[in-house]
C-alpha cells in the first residue's frame, strides 16, 4: 500500500508540473507574439528580452542653419523628413526675433533636433563650417547632408538622395556632392554632400566669404587646383530622379528664400550688409586665386594668393574685412579689402581657421 501511495503521489506531482510549465509556455507564447504586432521581438527567451532594432538611417547626419526666419521654410524642412536620420542638427545664428521664436517652437515641437545656438551672425559659411566640425567632433559619421533652410524634400526624396550619396561618397576621389534639384537646371550649392575626406583633403569653407554667396565659386576653385597639384579630389553631383525642391513649393524655377525675404519688408539692415557682399567678396575671391573677376575658370593661383608654402585648403580671417561687410566702414572709397597681412608668416602645416 505504502509503494501504491508513493506512486501516486509521485504522478500527481508530475501532472501538476507538467500543467504550470505549460502555463508559463502559454504565456510566453501570447508575449511573443503581442510583442512581434508590436514591432518587438524576443531573441534569448522570456528571461532575456531585447526590442528588435530601429530601421536603419540611411543618412548618417543632416545639417543646416538659418539667422532669420520667414514663410515658414524651416519647419517646412523639419516636417518634411520622412526617414530615419541618425542626427539632425540646426544650427540658429544671431539674435533676430524670429530665430528666437523659431529656437522655441523646434524645441517643443520637433525634439529630435540638436540646436547649436550662436549669439553672433556667422553667415552661409559659418553655418556650413558648425556642421562639419559637428559631423567630425560629435557625431563622429562618415557623411553629412548640408542644406539650406529653404529646402523641401518631397516625400521619398530623402531616402533617394541618401542611398545615391552613401554610394559617391565612397569614391576615392570624392571632395564634395552638390545635389541636383529638381526644380533648378544648373547645379547650386543648396544641398550638400560632404565627408570626413571633404575636410580632411579640401578644409573647412572660408569664412572671410559673408553673409553668403561667392562660397561655391572659391570651394570649386579649391576642389580643382588640390586636384591638379595631384591628389585626387573632384565634385560628385547627387542625382536622382525623386530629389530635393529648392524655395516655394509652387516654384517651377530657382527663387532663394534669402531673396524673397529681402523682397518681402525683411530686415533692411541685413539687405544692405548682403548688397556689401555681393560687391566686395568676388574681389576677394579673385584676389585670393588671381582670377579675372568672375572668370573662375581662369585662376592662376595654385596656392592661396600665391603662397606657395599655403596648401590650397588654408584661409586665415580677417576681422577687419568682416567688420567692413558688416558695417560699412573702414572700406573707403576702394570699398572692403581683405588684408593680407593676417596671413602667417610662417608655412602653414594644417588648416588656418577660426572656430565660428
Amino acid at each position: 500500500m505504502t509503494g501504491r501511495k508513493s506512486v501516486r503521489r509521485l504522478l500527481v506531482i508530475f501532472c501538476s508540473c507538467l500543467v504550470g510549465f505549460s502555463a508559463v509556455l502559454t504565456i510566453w507564447r501570447q508575449s511573443f507574439f503581442f510583442s512581434v504586432r508590436s514591432g518587438k521581438a524576443f531573441i534569448a527567451g522570456p528571461k532575456q528580452l531585447q526590442a528588435r532594432a530601429e530601421p536603419a538611417a540611411r543618412a548618417p547626419m543632416l545639417c543646416f542653419g538659418a539667422e532669420f526666419e520667414h514663410h515658414g521654410f524651416t519647419t517646412r524642412l523639419l516636417a518634411s523628413i520622412d526617414e530615419p536620420v541618425k542626427h539632425v542638427v540646426v544650427v540658429l545664428a544671431g539674435e533676430d526675433p524670429s530665430i528666437l521664436e523659431l529656437e522655441q517652437t523646434i524645441r517643443q515641437d520637433y525634439p529630435f533636433c540638436t540646436i547649436i545656438r550662436k549669439k553672433q551672425r556667422i553667415g552661409n559659411v559659418g553655418i556650413w563650417n558648425t556642421c562639419m566640425r559637428y559631423m567630425l567632433d560629435v557625431a563622429k559619421v562618415p557623411w553629412a547632408l548640408l542644406l539650406n533652410n529653404d529646402i523641401m524634400m518631397p516625400p521619398g526624396s530623402l531616402g533617394n538622395v541618401s542611398v545615391e550619396a552613401q554610394r559617391v561618397v565612397q569614391n576615392p576621389e570624392f571632395c564634395l556632392g552638390p545635389t541636383k534639384l529638381r526644380n533648378v537646371r544648373k547645379m547650386l550649392w543648396s544641398a550638400l554632400v560632404v565627408s570626413r575626406r571633404t575636410a580632411q583633403i579640401a578644409g573647412f569653407f572660408d569664412e572671410n566669404i559673408f553673409p553668403a554667396y561667392y562660397e561655391d565659386n572659391e570651394f570649386s576653385i579649391r576642389i580643382r587646383k588640390i586636384h591638379e597639384s595631384g591628389t585626387p579630389c573632384r565634385l560628385f553631383p547627387v542625382r536622382v530622379r525623386n530629389t530635393f525642391h529648392h524655395g516655394p513649393a509652387d516654384s517651377p524655377d530657382y527663387i532663394s528664400g534669402t531673396v524673397i525675404y529681402y523682397n518681402g519688408g525683411g530686415d533692411r539692415s541685413k539687405k544692405v550688409i548682403q548688397d556689401r557682399a555681393n560687391a566686395w567678396n568676388p574681389h576677394y575671391v579673385a584676389l585670393k586665386w588671381d582670377c579675372p573677376l568672375y572668370l573662375w575658370e581662369k585662376c592662376k593661383n595654385m596656392h592661396p594668393f600665391g603662397r606657395s608654402d599655403l596648401s590650397p585648403k588654408d584661409w586665415a580671417f580677417d576681422p577687419g574685412y568682416r567688420h567692413c561687410l558688416e558695417t560699412g566702414e573702414s572700406g573707403g572709397q576702394f570699398g572692403c579689402r581683405y588684408n593680407v597681412s593676417v596671413l602667417p608668416r610662417e608655412p602653414a602645416s594644417s588648416q588656418i581657421s577660426r572656430v565660428s
